[in-house]
């Protein structure tokens, strides 16, 4: 899920800490300040004629700023304030997002801390979150930047940082702590001097409500919106606020509507996705079949089976007829086309020589299908990703996997995900995964995947 960010370049300039301890001058120090700039300068000369340079060119001035930026990194012995001061703006303004957040981390260690070099480091980490393609990552890196972002204004007080105040909330929401960025736009929108720049503040505030299982609320504030003439995107929220208010007639009838008012493919496909959910299964199949992905204009091949994947697997779950089979997780994984891997290794089976029986496809096990679920990136079916994924969690207690398969699995499977698929919480993660898609349009099995898995 990306948030975009508008960012103005006055207020990224982190200011001198005050009296930070210098450390004794060292001879280099300028030498590599200069490094960095020159590097992160020759970066930003190719940056306009990148698409007419060779990706060895390209990739070799990366690998140049990256090498000044760890040598300037190495020791923080002769650097003044000055030194971090202008390799953190030179990073940042030719848009290396990882390199400046890296040298804030660094110029934190050895430095004062002050508000606006915090506010910097959660910058830097957000703007990261849209670079990255892989939800997974994309939550670690709005978490790292909700905490940056809450210590600028811890330091800051009433004079923190404006990018701390306005973009908390949204990193928050992308890391799925839906409840904290509720109460965060609401603080912000009570703020007597910055509240007035949140554009949209009703339809902003319903899109929170709607993620953070305040449905009800959510259609208040979409009414809210419409009162006070915001654009709301279409009928999409709406009617998935409707949905999940257990007003699933209202939904049907507004879907209906978007339907007759304009009968494109994704109102299409959300009232199918409201007619599963509501149980009007026959219908939801019919408009199904009478109406198939067709290729749209200027449509690439890659979207066009994107589309159909996302289709694909909204068929699979409106024909479930709310019912769950004994193999619904292989069945969803085939309807979405994945063939998963365990880690770096393309097959692992296993089997049991005194038995003589077949052997087992680790690739079939639950673990190994939510790890392979993390990996993915954003999609128009993440939706359906991300349900298999839910799924694949609620499976792993009752799973059947044998020790030595475990074993094996915990060993090959990357740790991170080891981690984070048997955390205490992995199933109250992976329901807010799964709910984070009811504010995109494109998600268009979200009722019905909800209403299966909330069985």
């Amino acid at each position: 899920m990306l948030i975009a960010i508008t960012l103005l370049l006055a207020l990224q300039d982190p200011e001198p800490a005050p009296a930070p301890k210098a450390p004794a001058a060292a001879a280099d120090a300028e030498q590599r300040t200069v490094a960095v700039e020159a590097a992160t300068r020759a970066l930003s000369k190719l940056a306009p004629r990148r698409a007419r340079i060779s990706a060895q060119e390209w990739r070799a001035a990366e690998e140049r700023m990256s090498a000044a930026v760890m040598a300037f990194a190495e020791q923080p012995e002769g650097l003044a304030w000055e030194h971090y001061a202008r390799t953190i703006q030179a990073t940042w303004r030719t848009q290396c997002y990882g390199a400046c957040a890296l040298l804030c981390e660094f110029a934190l260690e050895h430095n004062e801390p002050t508000p606006e070099l915090h506010c910097q480091l959660g910058m830097a980490k957000f703007s990261l979150v849209q670079m990255h393609l892989v939800p997974f990552d994309q939550r670690a890196l709005a978490r790292d930047a909700a905490a940056a972002f809450l210590a600028a204004r811890e330091l800051g007080r009433d004079q923190a940082p404006e990018p701390a105040i306005l973009f908390r909330g949204q990193a928050l929401a992308v890391a799925l702590d839906f409840a904290a960025a509720i109460a965060d736009l609401d603080a912000l929108l009570a703020h007597p001097e910055h509240g007035a720049k949140v554009q949209r503040p009703h339809t902003q505030r319903a899109r929170l409500l709607l993620i953070g299982d305040r449905a009800a609320d959510a259609v208040a504030a979409l009414e809210a919106a419409h009162e006070a003439g915001e654009a709301t995107e279409g009928a999409f929220f709406l009617v998935r606020a409707l949905a999940f208010a257990d007003r699933l007639e209202d939904a049907v009838a507004r879907a209906r509507a978007a339907w007759r008012e304009e009968a494109s493919a994704e109102h299409l496909e959300l009232l199918v996705d409201t007619l599963g959910a509501a149980g009007v299964f026959d219908e939801a199949l019919e408009l199904l079949e009478r109406h198939p992905v067709v290729r749209e204009e200027d449509e690439t091949e890659e979207d066009l089976a994107e589309r159909r994947r996302s289709r694909a697997a909204l068929a699979y779950l409106v024909g479930l007829r709310g019912q769950q089979p004994a193999d619904f997780l292989l069945r969803l994984r085939d309807a979405l086309e994945h063939e998963v891997k365990i880690g770096s290794v393309d097959e692992l089976s296993v089997q049991d020589l005194d038995t003589k029986k077949e052997p087992r496809s680790l690739s079939d096990a639950p673990a190994a299908i939510a790890s392979w679920m993390l990996r993915q990136p954003s999609t128009c079916f993440g939706w359906a990703n991300d349900a298999l994924y839910l799924a694949c969690i609620r499976a792993l207690p009752a799973s059947k996997e044998r020790s030595l398969e475990g074993s094996l699995l915990e060993e090959f499977l990357p740790e991170e995900h080891w981690r984070e698929i048997h955390r205490a919480d992995a199933a109250a993660v992976a329901r807010a995964m799964l709910a984070a898609h009811r504010m995109l349009p494109v998600a268009s099995g979200i009722l019905t995947a909800s209403k299966l898995l909330a069985r």
